[in-house]
Protein backbone atom coordinates (compact mmCIF):
# COMPACT_ATOMS: atom_id res chain seq x y z
CA UNK A 1 0.00 0.00 0.00
CA UNK A 2 2.93 2.14 0.81
CA UNK A 3 5.10 1.16 -2.16
CA UNK A 4 7.82 0.53 0.31
CA UNK A 5 10.61 -1.78 -0.98
CA UNK A 6 10.81 -3.83 2.21
CA UNK A 7 9.65 -4.32 5.70
CA UNK A 8 12.69 -3.19 7.26
CA UNK A 9 12.66 0.36 5.03
CA UNK A 10 9.46 0.67 6.38
CA UNK A 11 10.09 0.54 10.35
CA UNK A 12 13.05 2.32 9.72
CA UNK A 13 11.26 5.08 8.61
CA UNK A 14 9.73 7.83 10.74
CA UNK A 15 6.20 7.80 11.33
CA UNK A 16 5.76 11.33 10.76
CA UNK A 17 6.75 10.76 7.23
CA UNK A 18 3.66 8.48 6.70
CA UNK A 19 1.57 11.23 6.31
CA UNK A 20 1.84 14.84 4.48
CA UNK A 21 2.43 17.94 6.24
CA UNK A 22 -0.98 18.53 6.84
CA UNK A 23 -4.48 17.05 6.64
CA UNK A 24 -7.30 18.11 4.10
CA UNK A 25 -8.88 20.13 7.19
CA UNK A 26 -5.29 22.54 7.16
CA UNK A 27 -4.52 21.04 10.34
CA UNK A 28 -0.79 19.85 10.94
CA UNK A 29 -1.08 16.17 10.70
CA UNK A 30 1.26 15.89 13.72
CA UNK A 31 -1.23 17.10 15.54
CA UNK A 32 -3.76 15.93 14.32
CA UNK A 33 -2.46 12.07 15.29
CA UNK A 34 -2.03 13.35 18.65
CA UNK A 35 -5.89 14.45 18.87
CA UNK A 36 -6.59 11.14 17.14
CA UNK A 37 -4.89 8.81 19.03
CA UNK A 38 -6.20 10.47 22.57
CA UNK A 39 -9.47 10.15 21.57
CA UNK A 40 -8.67 6.33 20.51
CA UNK A 41 -7.45 5.44 23.88
CA UNK A 42 -10.27 7.66 25.73
CA UNK A 43 -13.11 5.65 24.28
CA UNK A 44 -11.60 2.43 23.58
CA UNK A 45 -11.47 2.70 19.52
CA UNK A 46 -11.74 5.40 16.78
CA UNK A 47 -12.65 5.72 12.92
CA UNK A 48 -11.65 8.47 10.89
CA UNK A 49 -10.61 9.04 7.38
CA UNK A 50 -6.34 10.10 7.16
CA UNK A 51 -4.26 11.50 4.23
CA UNK A 52 -1.25 8.74 4.03
CA UNK A 53 1.67 9.18 1.60
CA UNK A 54 3.66 6.71 -0.24
CA UNK A 55 7.13 6.47 -0.35
CA UNK A 56 7.40 7.72 -3.47
CA UNK A 57 5.40 10.64 -2.24
CA UNK A 58 1.90 10.23 -3.63
CA UNK A 59 -0.83 11.42 -1.02
CA UNK A 60 -3.69 8.97 -1.04
CA UNK A 61 -6.79 8.54 1.80
CA UNK A 62 -7.19 5.77 4.00
CA UNK A 63 -9.70 5.29 6.42
CA UNK A 64 -7.87 4.51 9.97
CA UNK A 65 -9.23 2.38 13.12
CA UNK A 66 -7.20 2.27 15.88
CA UNK A 67 -8.03 0.20 18.69
CA UNK A 68 -6.62 0.87 22.12
CA UNK A 69 -5.09 -3.22 23.16
CA UNK A 70 -3.31 -1.71 26.74
CA UNK A 71 -2.41 -4.39 28.42
CA UNK A 72 -1.81 -2.56 31.82
CA UNK A 73 -1.99 1.61 32.64
CA UNK A 74 1.86 2.03 32.04
CA UNK A 75 1.86 0.62 28.63
CA UNK A 76 -0.22 2.18 26.10
CA UNK A 77 -0.94 -0.14 22.65
CA UNK A 78 -2.71 0.95 19.80
CA UNK A 79 -3.77 -1.52 17.12
CA UNK A 80 -3.81 0.39 13.68
CA UNK A 81 -5.82 -0.78 10.67
CA UNK A 82 -5.45 1.03 7.27
CA UNK A 83 -8.01 0.97 4.57
CA UNK A 84 -7.42 2.30 0.79
CA UNK A 85 -10.37 4.44 0.33
CA UNK A 86 -9.19 5.92 -2.97
CA UNK A 87 -11.59 4.10 -5.39
CA UNK A 88 -14.46 5.29 -3.00
CA UNK A 89 -13.44 8.82 -2.43
CA UNK A 90 -13.33 8.88 -6.17
CA UNK A 91 -16.63 7.62 -6.57
CA UNK A 92 -17.56 9.90 -3.95
CA UNK A 93 -16.41 12.98 -5.84
CA UNK A 94 -17.50 11.66 -9.16
CA UNK A 95 -21.34 11.63 -7.81
CA UNK A 96 -20.71 15.13 -6.14
CA UNK A 97 -20.09 16.50 -9.50
CA UNK A 98 -22.21 14.84 -11.11
CA UNK A 99 -25.17 15.71 -8.42
CA UNK A 100 -23.48 19.66 -9.10
CA UNK A 101 -23.68 19.29 -12.95
CA UNK A 102 -27.27 18.74 -12.74
CA UNK A 103 -28.13 21.09 -10.60
CA UNK A 104 -25.99 23.50 -12.45
CA UNK A 105 -28.41 22.94 -15.51
CA UNK A 106 -31.64 24.06 -14.01
CA UNK A 107 -29.43 27.09 -11.97
CA UNK A 108 -27.12 28.58 -14.42
CA UNK A 109 -27.90 31.64 -16.17
CA UNK A 110 -27.40 31.42 -19.55
CA UNK A 111 -25.44 28.91 -21.93
CA UNK A 112 -21.94 30.26 -21.49
CA UNK A 113 -22.10 30.12 -17.85
CA UNK A 114 -23.54 26.60 -17.58
CA UNK A 115 -20.58 25.54 -19.61
CA UNK A 116 -18.20 27.37 -17.44
CA UNK A 117 -19.56 25.52 -14.20
CA UNK A 118 -19.60 22.41 -15.79
CA UNK A 119 -15.86 23.25 -16.99
CA UNK A 120 -15.01 23.86 -13.50
CA UNK A 121 -16.66 21.02 -12.19
CA UNK A 122 -14.93 18.67 -14.06
CA UNK A 123 -11.89 20.02 -13.76
CA UNK A 124 -12.08 18.63 -10.38
CA UNK A 125 -12.02 15.10 -11.10
CA UNK A 126 -9.95 15.33 -14.65
CA UNK A 127 -7.25 16.89 -16.15
CA UNK A 128 -9.23 19.68 -18.12
CA UNK A 129 -6.67 21.85 -19.50
CA UNK A 130 -8.33 22.19 -23.09
CA UNK A 131 -12.34 21.74 -23.88
CA UNK A 132 -14.52 23.17 -26.35
CA UNK A 133 -18.27 22.69 -27.10
CA UNK A 134 -19.10 22.46 -30.68
CA UNK A 135 -23.17 22.79 -32.49
CA UNK A 136 -24.17 22.18 -35.23
CA UNK A 137 -27.00 24.28 -37.27
CA UNK A 138 -29.19 22.40 -39.70
CA UNK A 139 -29.96 25.55 -41.17
CA UNK A 140 -27.02 27.39 -41.40
CA UNK A 141 -25.06 24.34 -42.23
CA UNK A 142 -22.19 25.51 -39.64
CA UNK A 143 -20.72 24.28 -36.64
CA UNK A 144 -19.56 26.98 -34.30
CA UNK A 145 -18.04 26.91 -31.04
CA UNK A 146 -20.38 28.50 -28.03
CA UNK A 147 -17.38 27.36 -25.42
CA UNK A 148 -13.52 27.01 -26.44
CA UNK A 149 -10.89 27.35 -23.79
CA UNK A 150 -7.21 25.67 -24.94
CA UNK A 151 -3.69 26.18 -24.56
CA UNK A 152 -2.33 27.17 -27.88
CA UNK A 153 -4.78 27.51 -30.62
CA UNK A 154 -7.82 30.46 -30.74
CA UNK A 155 -11.90 30.34 -29.93
CA UNK A 156 -12.58 29.41 -33.41
CA UNK A 157 -15.63 30.84 -35.64
CA UNK A 158 -18.16 29.36 -37.21
CA UNK A 159 -17.00 26.93 -40.14
CA UNK A 160 -18.46 24.71 -42.85
CA UNK A 161 -18.35 20.96 -41.80
CA UNK A 162 -15.17 19.93 -42.76
CA UNK A 163 -13.19 16.08 -41.60
CA UNK A 164 -11.79 16.81 -38.50
CA UNK A 165 -12.41 14.73 -35.43
CA UNK A 166 -15.04 17.16 -34.25
CA UNK A 167 -17.26 16.07 -37.68
CA UNK A 168 -16.19 12.15 -37.41
CA UNK A 169 -18.06 11.99 -33.77
CA UNK A 170 -20.70 14.38 -35.67
CA UNK A 171 -20.96 11.63 -38.38
CA UNK A 172 -20.82 8.26 -36.72
CA UNK A 173 -22.65 9.39 -32.95
CA UNK A 174 -20.44 7.34 -30.85
CA UNK A 175 -18.08 8.81 -28.38
CA UNK A 176 -14.39 8.62 -29.55
CA UNK A 177 -11.12 8.18 -27.53
CA UNK A 178 -7.87 8.89 -30.17
CA UNK A 179 -4.49 8.58 -29.73
CA UNK A 180 -1.71 9.89 -31.52
CA UNK A 181 -1.84 6.36 -33.19
CA UNK A 182 -5.56 6.14 -33.60
CA UNK A 183 -4.92 9.44 -35.14
CA UNK A 184 -3.03 8.33 -37.80
CA UNK A 185 -4.93 5.29 -38.38
CA UNK A 186 -7.73 7.58 -39.21
CA UNK A 187 -6.40 9.73 -41.06
CA UNK A 188 -4.49 6.79 -42.75
CA UNK A 189 -8.16 5.92 -44.03
CA UNK A 190 -9.11 9.29 -44.75
CA UNK A 191 -11.35 9.56 -42.22
CA UNK A 192 -10.23 12.76 -40.72
CA UNK A 193 -7.89 15.54 -41.27
CA UNK A 194 -5.59 17.06 -38.43
CA UNK A 195 -7.04 20.69 -37.73
CA UNK A 196 -5.28 22.39 -35.10
CA UNK A 197 -2.42 22.13 -32.88
CA UNK A 198 -2.03 18.05 -32.66
CA UNK A 199 -2.85 16.27 -29.12
CA UNK A 200 -1.26 13.42 -27.40
CA UNK A 201 -4.97 12.45 -26.31
CA UNK A 202 -8.30 13.67 -27.78
CA UNK A 203 -11.72 12.23 -26.04
CA UNK A 204 -15.02 13.57 -27.79
CA UNK A 205 -18.50 12.76 -26.93
CA UNK A 206 -21.63 13.64 -29.24
CA UNK A 207 -24.50 16.17 -27.48
CA UNK A 208 -27.69 13.94 -28.82
CA UNK A 209 -31.46 14.83 -29.08
CA UNK A 210 -33.63 12.25 -29.45
CA UNK A 211 -31.34 10.15 -30.75
CA UNK A 212 -29.77 12.71 -33.27
CA UNK A 213 -26.31 14.53 -32.82
CA UNK A 214 -26.74 17.77 -32.77
CA UNK A 215 -22.91 18.97 -31.42
CA UNK A 216 -20.07 17.58 -29.43
CA UNK A 217 -18.39 18.26 -26.39
CA UNK A 218 -14.66 17.93 -26.70
CA UNK A 219 -11.34 17.45 -23.82
CA UNK A 220 -7.76 17.28 -24.91
CA UNK A 221 -4.39 17.57 -23.35
CA UNK A 222 -1.17 18.31 -25.21
CA UNK A 223 1.11 16.37 -23.35
CA UNK A 224 0.01 13.35 -20.95
CA UNK A 225 -1.32 10.50 -23.06
CA UNK A 226 -2.74 8.75 -20.41
CA UNK A 227 -5.08 11.89 -19.47
CA UNK A 228 -7.80 10.09 -20.09
CA UNK A 229 -9.63 6.70 -20.51
CA UNK A 230 -12.61 4.58 -19.96
CA UNK A 231 -13.42 6.41 -16.70
CA UNK A 232 -13.81 9.66 -18.25
CA UNK A 233 -15.18 8.78 -21.35
CA UNK A 234 -18.07 8.22 -18.66
CA UNK A 235 -18.15 10.83 -17.08
CA UNK A 236 -17.98 12.97 -20.00
CA UNK A 237 -20.94 10.94 -21.90
CA UNK A 238 -22.61 12.32 -18.71
CA UNK A 239 -21.94 15.58 -19.10
CA UNK A 240 -22.80 15.48 -22.81
CA UNK A 241 -26.45 14.38 -21.88
CA UNK A 242 -26.99 16.81 -19.20
CA UNK A 243 -26.02 19.23 -21.80
CA UNK A 244 -28.18 17.88 -24.56
CA UNK A 245 -31.20 18.12 -22.05
CA UNK A 246 -30.31 22.01 -21.03
CA UNK A 247 -30.26 22.89 -25.10
CA UNK A 248 -33.15 20.54 -25.77
CA UNK A 249 -35.25 23.07 -23.13
CA UNK A 250 -33.94 26.02 -24.25
CA UNK A 251 -35.53 24.28 -27.99
CA UNK A 252 -38.56 23.58 -26.97
CA UNK A 253 -38.63 27.36 -25.01
CA UNK A 254 -38.16 28.84 -28.75
CA UNK A 255 -40.69 26.50 -30.19
CA UNK A 256 -43.31 26.98 -27.52
CA UNK A 257 -42.64 31.13 -27.83
CA UNK A 258 -42.58 30.39 -31.69
CA UNK A 259 -46.23 29.17 -31.20
CA UNK A 260 -47.26 31.27 -28.94
CA UNK A 261 -46.96 34.32 -31.54
CA UNK A 262 -48.22 32.32 -34.47
CA UNK A 263 -51.37 31.65 -32.01
CA UNK A 264 -51.39 35.40 -32.12
CA UNK A 265 -50.67 36.14 -35.29
CA UNK A 266 -53.83 33.59 -35.97
CA UNK A 267 -55.81 35.11 -33.88
CA UNK A 268 -55.29 38.72 -35.73
CA UNK A 269 -56.28 36.71 -38.84
CA UNK A 270 -59.38 36.31 -37.43
CA UNK A 271 -59.96 39.40 -36.55
CA UNK A 272 -58.82 40.87 -39.48
CA UNK A 273 -61.78 38.27 -41.61
CA UNK A 274 -64.39 39.51 -39.57
CA UNK A 275 -63.64 43.17 -39.74
CA UNK A 276 -63.57 42.74 -43.62
CA UNK A 277 -66.70 40.23 -43.79
CA UNK A 278 -68.29 43.16 -41.13
CA UNK A 279 -67.46 45.98 -43.34
CA UNK A 280 -65.27 45.71 -46.43
CA UNK A 281 -68.53 43.42 -47.77
CA UNK A 282 -71.05 45.25 -46.02
CA UNK A 283 -70.18 48.13 -47.49
CA UNK A 284 -70.34 47.27 -51.35
CA UNK A 285 -73.62 44.91 -51.05
CA UNK A 286 -75.45 48.02 -49.51
CA UNK A 287 -74.27 50.35 -52.61
CA UNK A 288 -75.77 47.36 -54.83
CA UNK A 289 -79.53 47.23 -52.97
CA UNK A 290 -79.63 51.02 -52.70
CA UNK A 291 -78.73 51.02 -57.13
CA UNK A 292 -80.78 48.18 -57.92
CA UNK A 293 -83.88 49.30 -55.72
CA UNK A 294 -83.60 53.15 -57.49
CA UNK A 295 -83.49 51.14 -60.76
CA UNK A 296 -86.52 48.82 -59.86
CA UNK A 297 -88.42 51.31 -58.13
CA UNK A 298 -87.87 54.24 -59.87
CA UNK A 299 -86.47 53.22 -63.36
CA UNK A 300 -89.98 54.83 -65.29
CA UNK A 301 -89.12 58.12 -63.53
CA UNK A 302 -84.95 58.72 -64.05
CA UNK A 303 -82.87 59.55 -67.12
CA UNK A 304 -81.10 57.22 -69.30
CA UNK A 305 -78.09 59.02 -68.49
CA UNK A 306 -79.17 58.35 -64.58
CA UNK A 307 -79.73 54.44 -65.93
CA UNK A 308 -76.47 54.26 -67.31
CA UNK A 309 -74.22 55.46 -64.26
CA UNK A 310 -76.89 53.61 -61.58
CA UNK A 311 -75.94 50.67 -63.79
CA UNK A 312 -71.89 51.27 -64.38
CA UNK A 313 -71.68 51.93 -60.72
CA UNK A 314 -73.49 48.19 -59.64
CA UNK A 315 -70.90 47.08 -62.36
CA UNK A 316 -67.92 48.63 -60.69
CA UNK A 317 -69.06 47.37 -57.21
CA UNK A 318 -69.34 43.98 -57.83
CA UNK A 319 -66.08 43.63 -59.51
CA UNK A 320 -64.85 44.83 -56.41
CA UNK A 321 -66.27 42.52 -54.45
CA UNK A 322 -65.40 39.37 -56.25
CA UNK A 323 -62.02 40.42 -56.33
CA UNK A 324 -62.33 41.22 -52.28
CA UNK A 325 -63.73 37.44 -52.44
CA UNK A 326 -60.98 35.96 -54.48
CA UNK A 327 -58.41 37.43 -51.95
CA UNK A 328 -60.12 36.18 -48.81
CA UNK A 329 -60.35 32.75 -50.87
CA UNK A 330 -56.88 32.72 -51.63
CA UNK A 331 -55.91 34.29 -48.19
CA UNK A 332 -57.63 31.66 -46.65
CA UNK A 333 -56.24 28.88 -48.00
CA UNK A 334 -52.37 29.98 -47.67
CA UNK A 335 -53.35 30.40 -43.92
CA UNK A 336 -54.72 26.54 -44.04
CA UNK A 337 -51.94 25.40 -46.45
CA UNK A 338 -54.76 24.20 -48.66
CA UNK A 339 -52.55 26.19 -51.75
CA UNK A 340 -50.70 23.65 -53.34
CA UNK A 341 -46.75 25.54 -53.98
CA UNK A 342 -45.05 23.55 -57.18
CA UNK A 343 -41.34 24.83 -57.16
CA UNK A 344 -39.75 24.42 -60.47
CA UNK A 345 -36.79 26.35 -62.16
CA UNK A 346 -38.07 28.76 -64.83
CA UNK A 347 -36.02 31.65 -66.66
CA UNK A 348 -37.64 34.58 -64.16
CA UNK A 349 -37.77 37.39 -67.55
CA UNK A 350 -39.12 34.86 -69.74
CA UNK A 351 -41.89 34.01 -67.59
CA UNK A 352 -42.73 37.59 -66.63
CA UNK A 353 -42.44 39.29 -69.48
CA UNK A 354 -45.83 38.38 -70.95
CA UNK A 355 -47.69 39.71 -67.44
CA UNK A 356 -45.61 42.95 -67.97
CA UNK A 357 -46.56 43.29 -71.60
CA UNK A 358 -50.33 42.97 -70.29
CA UNK A 359 -50.01 45.18 -67.58
CA UNK A 360 -48.29 47.88 -70.03
CA UNK A 361 -51.71 48.23 -71.75
CA UNK A 362 -52.97 49.56 -68.32
CA UNK A 363 -50.88 51.42 -67.68
CA UNK A 364 -51.23 53.43 -70.89
CA UNK A 365 -54.62 54.64 -70.01
CA UNK A 366 -52.93 56.57 -67.60
CA UNK A 367 -50.22 57.38 -69.39
CA UNK A 368 -47.72 55.78 -67.41
CA UNK A 369 -44.56 54.29 -69.02
CA UNK A 370 -43.35 50.60 -67.72
CA UNK A 371 -39.48 49.43 -68.14
CA UNK A 372 -37.91 46.14 -67.56
CA UNK A 373 -34.87 45.30 -66.86
CA UNK A 374 -34.65 42.02 -65.78
CA UNK A 375 -32.11 39.40 -66.34
CA UNK A 376 -32.26 37.25 -69.12
CA UNK A 377 -30.16 34.80 -68.03
CA UNK A 378 -31.13 34.55 -64.54
CA UNK A 379 -33.49 31.69 -63.51
CA UNK A 380 -35.20 30.36 -60.10
CA UNK A 381 -36.88 27.95 -58.41
CA UNK A 382 -40.42 29.41 -56.97
CA UNK A 383 -44.22 28.50 -58.23
CA UNK A 384 -44.66 30.02 -61.20
CA UNK A 385 -48.11 31.21 -60.56
CA UNK A 386 -47.11 32.80 -57.38
CA UNK A 387 -44.33 35.03 -58.62
CA UNK A 388 -46.67 35.84 -61.78
CA UNK A 389 -49.73 36.70 -59.48
CA UNK A 390 -46.77 38.60 -56.54
CA UNK A 391 -44.85 41.03 -59.37
CA UNK A 392 -48.80 41.36 -61.13
CA UNK A 393 -50.15 43.04 -57.55
CA UNK A 394 -47.26 45.21 -56.86
CA UNK A 395 -46.81 45.90 -61.05
CA UNK A 396 -50.70 46.84 -60.32
CA UNK A 397 -50.21 49.10 -57.35
CA UNK A 398 -47.45 51.06 -58.64
CA UNK A 399 -49.59 51.97 -61.46
CA UNK A 400 -52.55 52.63 -59.44
CA UNK A 401 -50.44 55.34 -57.04
CA UNK A 402 -48.34 56.75 -59.94
CA UNK A 403 -50.15 60.31 -61.68
CA UNK A 404 -50.33 60.06 -65.46
CA UNK A 405 -46.72 60.70 -67.08
CA UNK A 406 -45.28 58.52 -64.41
CA UNK A 407 -43.11 55.58 -65.20
CA UNK A 408 -42.42 52.25 -63.48
CA UNK A 409 -39.04 50.37 -63.56
CA UNK A 410 -39.07 46.58 -62.68
CA UNK A 411 -35.33 45.43 -62.35
CA UNK A 412 -33.42 42.15 -61.42
CA UNK A 413 -30.39 41.75 -58.80
CA UNK A 414 -28.45 38.63 -58.25
CA UNK A 415 -27.66 38.60 -54.62
CA UNK A 416 -25.89 35.52 -53.13
CA UNK A 417 -28.69 32.21 -53.86
CA UNK A 418 -31.38 35.04 -54.79
CA UNK A 419 -32.94 37.24 -56.95
CA UNK A 420 -33.80 40.62 -55.74
CA UNK A 421 -36.86 41.89 -58.27
CA UNK A 422 -37.80 45.55 -57.50
CA UNK A 423 -41.01 47.52 -58.79
CA UNK A 424 -40.12 51.25 -58.42
CA UNK A 425 -42.45 53.46 -59.27
CA UNK A 426 -42.20 57.85 -59.52
CA UNK A 427 -45.86 57.53 -57.31
CA UNK A 428 -46.98 59.66 -54.71
CA UNK A 429 -44.59 57.46 -52.09
CA UNK A 430 -45.77 56.53 -48.46
CA UNK A 431 -44.94 57.82 -45.24
CA UNK A 432 -42.68 56.25 -43.16
CA UNK A 433 -45.10 55.64 -40.53
CA UNK A 434 -47.19 53.56 -42.92
CA UNK A 435 -44.74 51.61 -44.23
CA UNK A 436 -44.35 49.39 -41.23
CA UNK A 437 -48.46 49.00 -41.46
CA UNK A 438 -48.04 47.25 -45.57
CA UNK A 439 -47.57 43.81 -44.49
CA UNK A 440 -49.28 43.25 -41.23
CA UNK A 441 -52.78 42.00 -40.72
CA UNK A 442 -53.63 43.72 -37.93
CA UNK A 443 -52.70 47.09 -39.33
CA UNK A 444 -53.68 47.52 -42.99
CA UNK A 445 -53.00 50.60 -44.15
CA UNK A 446 -55.10 51.24 -47.42
CA UNK A 447 -55.93 54.68 -49.93
CA UNK A 448 -57.19 55.47 -52.77
CA UNK A 449 -55.51 55.52 -56.10
CA UNK A 450 -53.83 58.70 -58.06
CA UNK A 451 -57.72 58.12 -60.32
CA UNK A 452 -59.80 57.15 -57.14
CA UNK A 453 -59.06 53.35 -57.52
CA UNK A 454 -60.03 51.25 -54.85
CA UNK A 455 -58.13 48.17 -53.43
CA UNK A 456 -59.02 45.05 -51.53
CA UNK A 457 -56.14 46.05 -48.81
CA UNK A 458 -55.14 42.27 -48.32
CA UNK A 459 -52.80 42.49 -51.47
CA UNK A 460 -49.93 42.99 -50.75
CA UNK A 461 -50.23 40.42 -47.63
CA UNK A 462 -50.95 37.87 -49.99
CA UNK A 463 -47.79 38.85 -51.59
CA UNK A 464 -45.47 38.55 -48.36
CA UNK A 465 -47.56 35.17 -47.23
CA UNK A 466 -46.84 33.85 -51.18
CA UNK A 467 -42.93 35.42 -51.02
CA UNK A 468 -42.47 33.97 -47.19
CA UNK A 469 -43.54 30.16 -48.57
CA UNK A 470 -41.05 29.99 -51.24
CA UNK A 471 -38.50 30.51 -48.45
CA UNK A 472 -37.91 35.06 -49.67
CA UNK A 473 -38.79 37.71 -48.55
CA UNK A 474 -40.12 41.61 -49.02
CA UNK A 475 -40.03 44.88 -47.95
CA UNK A 476 -40.42 49.04 -49.12
CA UNK A 477 -38.67 52.00 -49.39
CA UNK A 478 -40.59 55.20 -50.21
CA UNK A 479 -40.14 58.81 -49.61
CA UNK A 480 -43.51 60.60 -49.93
CA UNK A 481 -43.55 62.83 -53.29
CA UNK A 482 -40.83 60.55 -54.94
CA UNK A 483 -41.92 57.28 -55.35
CA UNK A 484 -41.94 53.80 -53.72
CA UNK A 485 -39.65 50.58 -54.40
CA UNK A 486 -41.14 47.09 -53.53
CA UNK A 487 -37.89 44.58 -53.23
CA UNK A 488 -38.77 40.74 -53.09
CA UNK A 489 -36.75 37.83 -52.98
CA UNK A 490 -37.26 34.48 -54.81
CA UNK A 491 -34.51 31.55 -54.92
CA UNK A 492 -32.52 30.84 -57.51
Amino acid sequence: MLRYKNKKELLDTHPSELSPEFQPDGKPSFEKADEMMRIAFEKGTHRFEWDHKKADGEVFPVEVLLTDISIDANEKILNTVWRDITDRKKSERKQNAIYRISESTYTASDMHALYKKIHSIISELITVKNIYIALYDEESKLLTFPYFVDEYDPPQPSKKLGKGLTEYVLRTGEACLVDEKKDLELRAQDKVDLIGSPTKIWLGVPLKISGKSIGVIVVQDYDDENAYGEDEKQLLIFVSEQIAQVIERKQNAVKLKKYAEELKEANKTKDKFFSIIAHDLKSPFQGLIGYSKILTTEYATITEEERIFFINSIDEISKNAFSLLEDLLTWSRLQTNKMEIKIEKFNLNEYLSQTISLLKQTALNKEIKINSFIDNKIYVNADKNMVCTIARNIISNATKFTNKGGEITVSSNLVENFVELSIKDTGVGIEKKNLDKLFVIDKTFRTKGTANEEGTGLGLLLCKEMIEKQGGKIWAESEPGKGSNFVFTIPT
